[in-house]
């Protein structure tokens, strides 16, 4: 059974380099300077340093080699949505991204897998751009702000989409974005508390929205663990029973739902992980590094193995999960 990592993420060289030819007032551009390569917004915002695995294939097998991973599901990371963007460019922004990613991935198949991202809020182009790469043999699924651009997860012009998502038994890995509000930017608040704040903010618009409810099939995964939803799942089910507003889309309580999505295992803290896993069940936790940023695990396999699990759970986390899931993807291809 191969081990798979849900969460890794993937800035590539000749996407940024197009990027910029084609749109310079919104793409970064590469600065070398001390303390390694960095990318600078036209915005102001700074990523970095980024490390060389980000860009040096050789180097991410070797670091995938010694974390004892074998597969990493590539995805971009959250600046490369471009949901500010009018729809022509924000079209053809996403197609950059996808090509640039796939190209990587196909270069070594065995090691891996696809993940794209879509132009949106533009639900059309975005079933557009799903339909022109669903084909290619590294893609697998989809990854999705846990908002777009300021717009919940459950607003009804999504509905097309999670429709032909569920159709195509996509997986959907939902990462967060948040904004940049003034009461995050000390302390690394946008990070720290901004991140997981964005993925439960998206798990709840999808179980009380109704999204979960219609979509039954979809397969949704949310990374840093779910963020706090799993710790306060007990206050919705309070809320779900005690207010009828909430039962409007729902007629199970939100616990239910949670119990159908998937989430990644990147919590950072041994007794975080348990209760996850206590919580939703080790069929629903999958292996997440958030490889390469500061924020990643060093050793996420040693992360779970350290939990000390049964021999089945632990094979769950490790890869036999995201094996079934993206195998479903894959034999829907090969079924159209």
């Amino acid at each position: 059974m191969p081990v798979i990592d849900a969460h890794a993420h993937l800035i590539s060289t000749d996407a940024v380099e197009a990027l910029r030819a084609e749109m310079p007032e919104y793409a970064p551009v590469f600065a070398d300077r001390d303390g390694g390569r960095f990318l600078d917004y036209p915005s102001g915002r700074v990523s970095g340093p980024l490390p060389p695995g980000m860009f040096d294939v050789e180097v991410r097998i070797a670091d995938m080699d010694r974390m004892g991973v074998d597969v990493q599901v590539l995805s971009p990371t959250p600046p490369q949505f471009g949901y500010a963007l009018d729809e022509a460019r924000s079209a053809r922004h996403a197609a950059i991204v996808n090509d640039a990613t796939t190209t990587t991935a196909e270069a070594a198949p065995d090691r891996f897998l696809t993940l794209l991202t879509l132009p949106l809020p533009h639900v059309g182009s975005a079933l557009a751009e799903l339909e022109r790469c669903a084909d290619r043999t590294s893609v697998r699924g989809v990854e999705l702000g846990a908002n777009v651009a300021g717009e919940n997860l459950d607003a009804p012009e999504f509905e097309p989409l999670w429709a032909e998502l569920e159709r195509r038994r996509m997986f959907v890995l939902v990462h967060s974005a948040p904004a940049d509000s003034p009461s995050y930017r000390k302390h690394f608040l946008r990070n720290l508390v901004g991140n997981p704040a964005d993925s439960t903010l998206a798990i709840g618009s999808l179980i009380f929205g109704g999204v979960a409810e219609r979509h039954p099939d979809l397969v949704f995964c949310f990374v840093h663990g779910g963020g706090f939803a799993p710790y306060q799942i007990g206050r919705w089910d309070r809320g779900w029973a005690h207010r009828p507003d909430l039962r409007d889309a729902i007629p199970c309580a939100p616990s239910e739902y949670l119990r159908r999505f998937y989430f990644d295992s990147l919590t950072h803290d041994t007794a975080s992980l348990r209760f996850l896993g206590e919580r939703v069940g080790w069929d629903r936790v999958v292996l997440g590094s958030d490889y390469c940023f500061d924020m990643a695990s060093d050793d996420p396999v040693r992360d779970v193995r350290k939990l000390r699990l049964g021999t089945d759970d632990q094979a769950s986390v490790l890869g036999m999960t995201m094996a079934s899931i993206l195998d479903r993807a894959e034999s829907m291809r090969n079924e159209g």
